[in-house]
């Protein structure tokens, strides 16, 4: 019986890869762990009744219950909560009220789940009129109440105990406890929760670190001591610098109030900071909840629609099998060895779920072999038929992939072809024949069943692997990183039919917003399109590049290393420029060679707003911040800059893009924001102008107008897909739509296959 073939294993790994993949790359390639995902994902009425049944609970084993839930108006808040959206919100307040007051054992954790669930449940109930905001920010930090020492000795309690779960976690492995511990100054965290005069400066000094881009920081033990050493730093401050903490807030009620007057649908990446930062912090001193989350509401909506074709997937994923095996197994006893040749075919089909992507795939085959059996001095010649069906689930999620056990069916038919003994005695052959015949059928159903069971095997091994290989990725290049930064997507929805995968995000960390407008669908039709806001991909590059150091030559290919996928992309257009400029009677383009003044140069971006990019009227433009230069000449440069391109995007005849530079320069980023020009600028702008210009329109003005050819995905496993046409590319305000398609020679190759099935 043959071994089965591993090809079809292999693309399980692939199908699960390209399905969302290709949106990952397609969208972001320009550019707390589960429980704490978990609990963004909560609707504030369940996580509101689900604390108010723990403090019940908890109430009953206490002979003050009954006293407690008559303060707090328990009663009240379980009959409005049932009215749900005809609650009255003055009764709610009410209760609010009670759980915010001075009374002596509100501080303990459980009647703060409540008080932190209601005030957020409220904050949900209803959006002010977008007309009313700016006067009511105005006068929001007046809602400002100094957090009482109880409360402020509720935060510390809370972090101890984040503190004493992290210890345990870390406990785990002693070697990497002791160098966490170092790097996040744990003795210095220690005294201070020791202490009855708690240093903030020195606990900043530990969130600091906290709130690093290490890798690890997204654990959810990190992430719980995070947030509540936020919390404590925070009350701490409002209870201790009273005055000055209302003074700032003061101030960022009547900013915020004059930046919401000329807020609107085009306004510029700036103006949504600066409101994004002021709403951020009015929330973390409980200042003006309701306020915060009407602007929220508002002005902050999903910034990213997707979705990518079940005919893209299959056209990437489908494919025949044709693989030769060797065999060898043991059957009834005897042992058997030959070859065979496995043919047949691999479908990836879509499956409808609408809490993920779930992908089906579906191997049908047919392994022919001839076998010698061997038992004692009789050998049996046979050529079988072994009938081959499995089917996988994969899945993609938030939480990235999973895969459900293969299951798998097989059907052998044996023809023996032939009998043989050591010495040709003819008894012996004549016995040898009936048994063989006798024990057919039971040796066929083994052997089916074995097929079946290696085939799953197989299946589940080399499937899972690369789905492992997939989760590194995902969970290394976007999760981790982005909850380390508190900023994994608010919203992020995957799900299926039998027609596509379809992804709607909304990306935005506490201290930003998202679309003013939420993403629509983008057309119908294409095999791989999105709507894009801008502010998706500047929140993204705030996450992922603020801070980070990058060289000039970083993207290029290091001797004895693979080319990235930017490499790839790079060499693949060098490919096309050539062999069109040959088609054409045209001179090859000349080969640059590295020069002294060629030399890399080092740059780092800017923390807060690294990248920005805007979508206007069929034009991209870009800019690029940075605070350090060095490699420019012996000195070090540490004067903000901003360096922007803008480009006139049109699709062209042949279903690529044509990209003409507008304008290019480079400014002080004190000068962008509307500044004043200072002299100590000058010397570094113009060493940047020089090297920006020439990196945006080359040594000659060659790459004035660049040439975006038909996108070919750079991995050779999926060539068959060939180039997807850009057939929509719009960019209007603030928004990109892209749609792609296979070209007509691909739609064509991929009909006839789908007629030979």
């Amino acid at each position: 019986m043959p071994r089965c073939c591993s090809s079809y294993a292999v693309s399980c790994g692939l199908a699960s890869l390209l399905c969302c993949g290709l949106l990952f790359t397609s969208t972001i390639r320009t550019a707390a762990a589960d429980t704490a995902t978990g609990v963004q994902n909560k609707r504030p009425l369940q996580t509101l009744n689900a604390s108010l049944d723990m403090l019940e609970t908890w109430l009953k084993t206490s002979r003050y219950g009954a006293t407690w839930n008559a303060y707090l108006k328990t009663d009240l808040l379980r009959r409005e909560l049932s009215k749900g959206k005809n609650a009255d919100r003055e009764s709610l307040e009410s209760v609010l009220t009670r759980y915010r007051s001075d009374v002596t054992g509100l501080e303990k954790q459980r009647f703060e789940s409540v008080r932190q669930a209601l005030a957020a449940y409220l904050a949900t109930q209803g959006s002010l009129p977008v007309e009313t905001l700016p006067a009511i920010a105005e006068t929001a930090y007046k809602t400002f109440e100094a957090p009482t020492p109880a409360m402020v000795t509720a935060a510390e309690s809370k972090t101890a105990i984040a503190a004493d779960q992290l210890n345990r976690f870390l406990a785990q492995s002693p070697d990497r406890s002791k160098l966490w511990k170092s790097y996040m100054l744990w003795p210095m965290l220690q005294a201070q929760l020791s202490t009855d005069d708690p240093d903030t400066a020195k606990l900043a000094k530990v969130l600091q670190r906290l709130s690093a881009d290490e890798s690890g920081l997204e654990e959810t033990q990190f992430v719980e001591l995070r947030r509540s050493l936020r919390s404590w730093i925070d009350r701490s401050l409002a209870e201790r610098k009273t005055a000055a903490v209302k003074k700032k807030i003061k101030a960022y009620s009547s900013e915020l109030a004059k930046s919401l007057k000329q807020y609107n649908a085009t306004s510029s990446h700036w103006d949504a900071m600066a409101i994004a930062a002021r709403i951020n912090f009015l929330k973390r001193f409980d200042v003006a909840p309701e306020l915060v989350a009407s602007v929220r509401r508002h002005y902050s909506h999903p910034n990213l629609s997707a979705y990518i074709s079940s005919e893209l997937i299959s056209s990437a994923m489908d494919r025949a099998i044709d693989e030769a095996i060797r065999i060898r197994e043991n059957i009834l006893g005897v042992q058997i060895v030959g070859e065979g040749q496995t043919t047949g075919s691999l479908q990836v089909d879509l499956l409808p779920d609408s809490d993920r992507a779930a992908i089906g795939l579906k191997m049908q085959g047919v392994t022919e072999s001839k076998t010698v059996g061997t038992k004692r001095s009789v050998r049996v010649f046979a050529n079988s038929t072994t009938s081959l069906e499995a089917t996988k689930k994969v899945h993609f999620s938030s939480d990235g992939f999973s895969s459900q056990p293969a299951q798998a069916d097989a059907s052998t038919d044996t023809r023996v072809t032939g009998l043989t003994t050591r010495r040709g005695n003819r008894l012996v052959e004549n016995l040898a024949w009936r048994k063989v015949a006798k024990s057919k059928g039971q040796a066929q159903r083994q052997s089916s069943r074995r097929a079946a069971e290696r085939l799953e095997s197989r299946m589940n091994e080399e499937g899972d692997k690369l789905l492992a290989g997939a989760n590194q990725k995902y969970g290394e290049k976007f999760r981790a990183p982005l909850l380390r930064k508190d900023a994994f997507p608010q919203r992020f929805e995957v799900k299926s039919d039998g027609q596509q995968i379809q992804l709607l995000m909304h990306e935005a960390s506490p201290d930003q917003l998202a679309a003013p407008v939420s993403a629509t669908a983008p057309p119908a039709g294409s095999d791989l399109a999105v709507r894009l806001h801008e502010s998706f991909i500047n929140n993204m590059a705030a996450h992922l590049l603020g801070g980070k150091k990058i060289s000039s030559n970083d993207g290029s290919q290091q001797e004895g290393e693979e080319p990235n996928f930017l490499e790839r992309f790079k060499q693949q257009r060098q490919k096309k420029v050539a062999a069109q400029r040959k088609q054409q009677g045209q001179d090859p383009l000349p080969v640059e060679k590295p020069t002294a003044e060629q030399a890399p140069w080092q740059m780092r971006f800017a923390r807060r707003n690294p990248i920005s990019v805007e979508f206007r009227d069929g034009t991209i433009r870009f800019v690029v911040r940075g605070t350090e230069f060095s490699g420019l000449d012996e000195q070090v440069y540490d004067r903000p800059m901003s360096m922007y391109a803008s480009y006139k995007v049109e699709r062209d005849n042949a279903g690529g893009l044509r990209l003409t530079l507008l304008d290019q320069g480079v400014d002080p980023t004190n000068v962008e924001k509307g500044g004043r020009f200072v002299a100590a600028d000058a010397p570094l702008r113009s060493k940047l102008r020089v090297r920006w210009k020439e990196a945006l329109e080359g040594k000659n003005g060659e790459n004035k107008v660049v040439q975006v050819f038909p996108f070919e995905l750079p991995d050779s496993r999926f060539k068959q897909v060939g180039p997807l046409a850009y057939e929509r590319f719009d960019l209007s305000e603030g928004w990109l739509t892209l749609g792609m398609q296979r070209t007509v020679g691909q739609l064509e190759k991929q009909a006839l296959v789908d007629r030979s099935r």
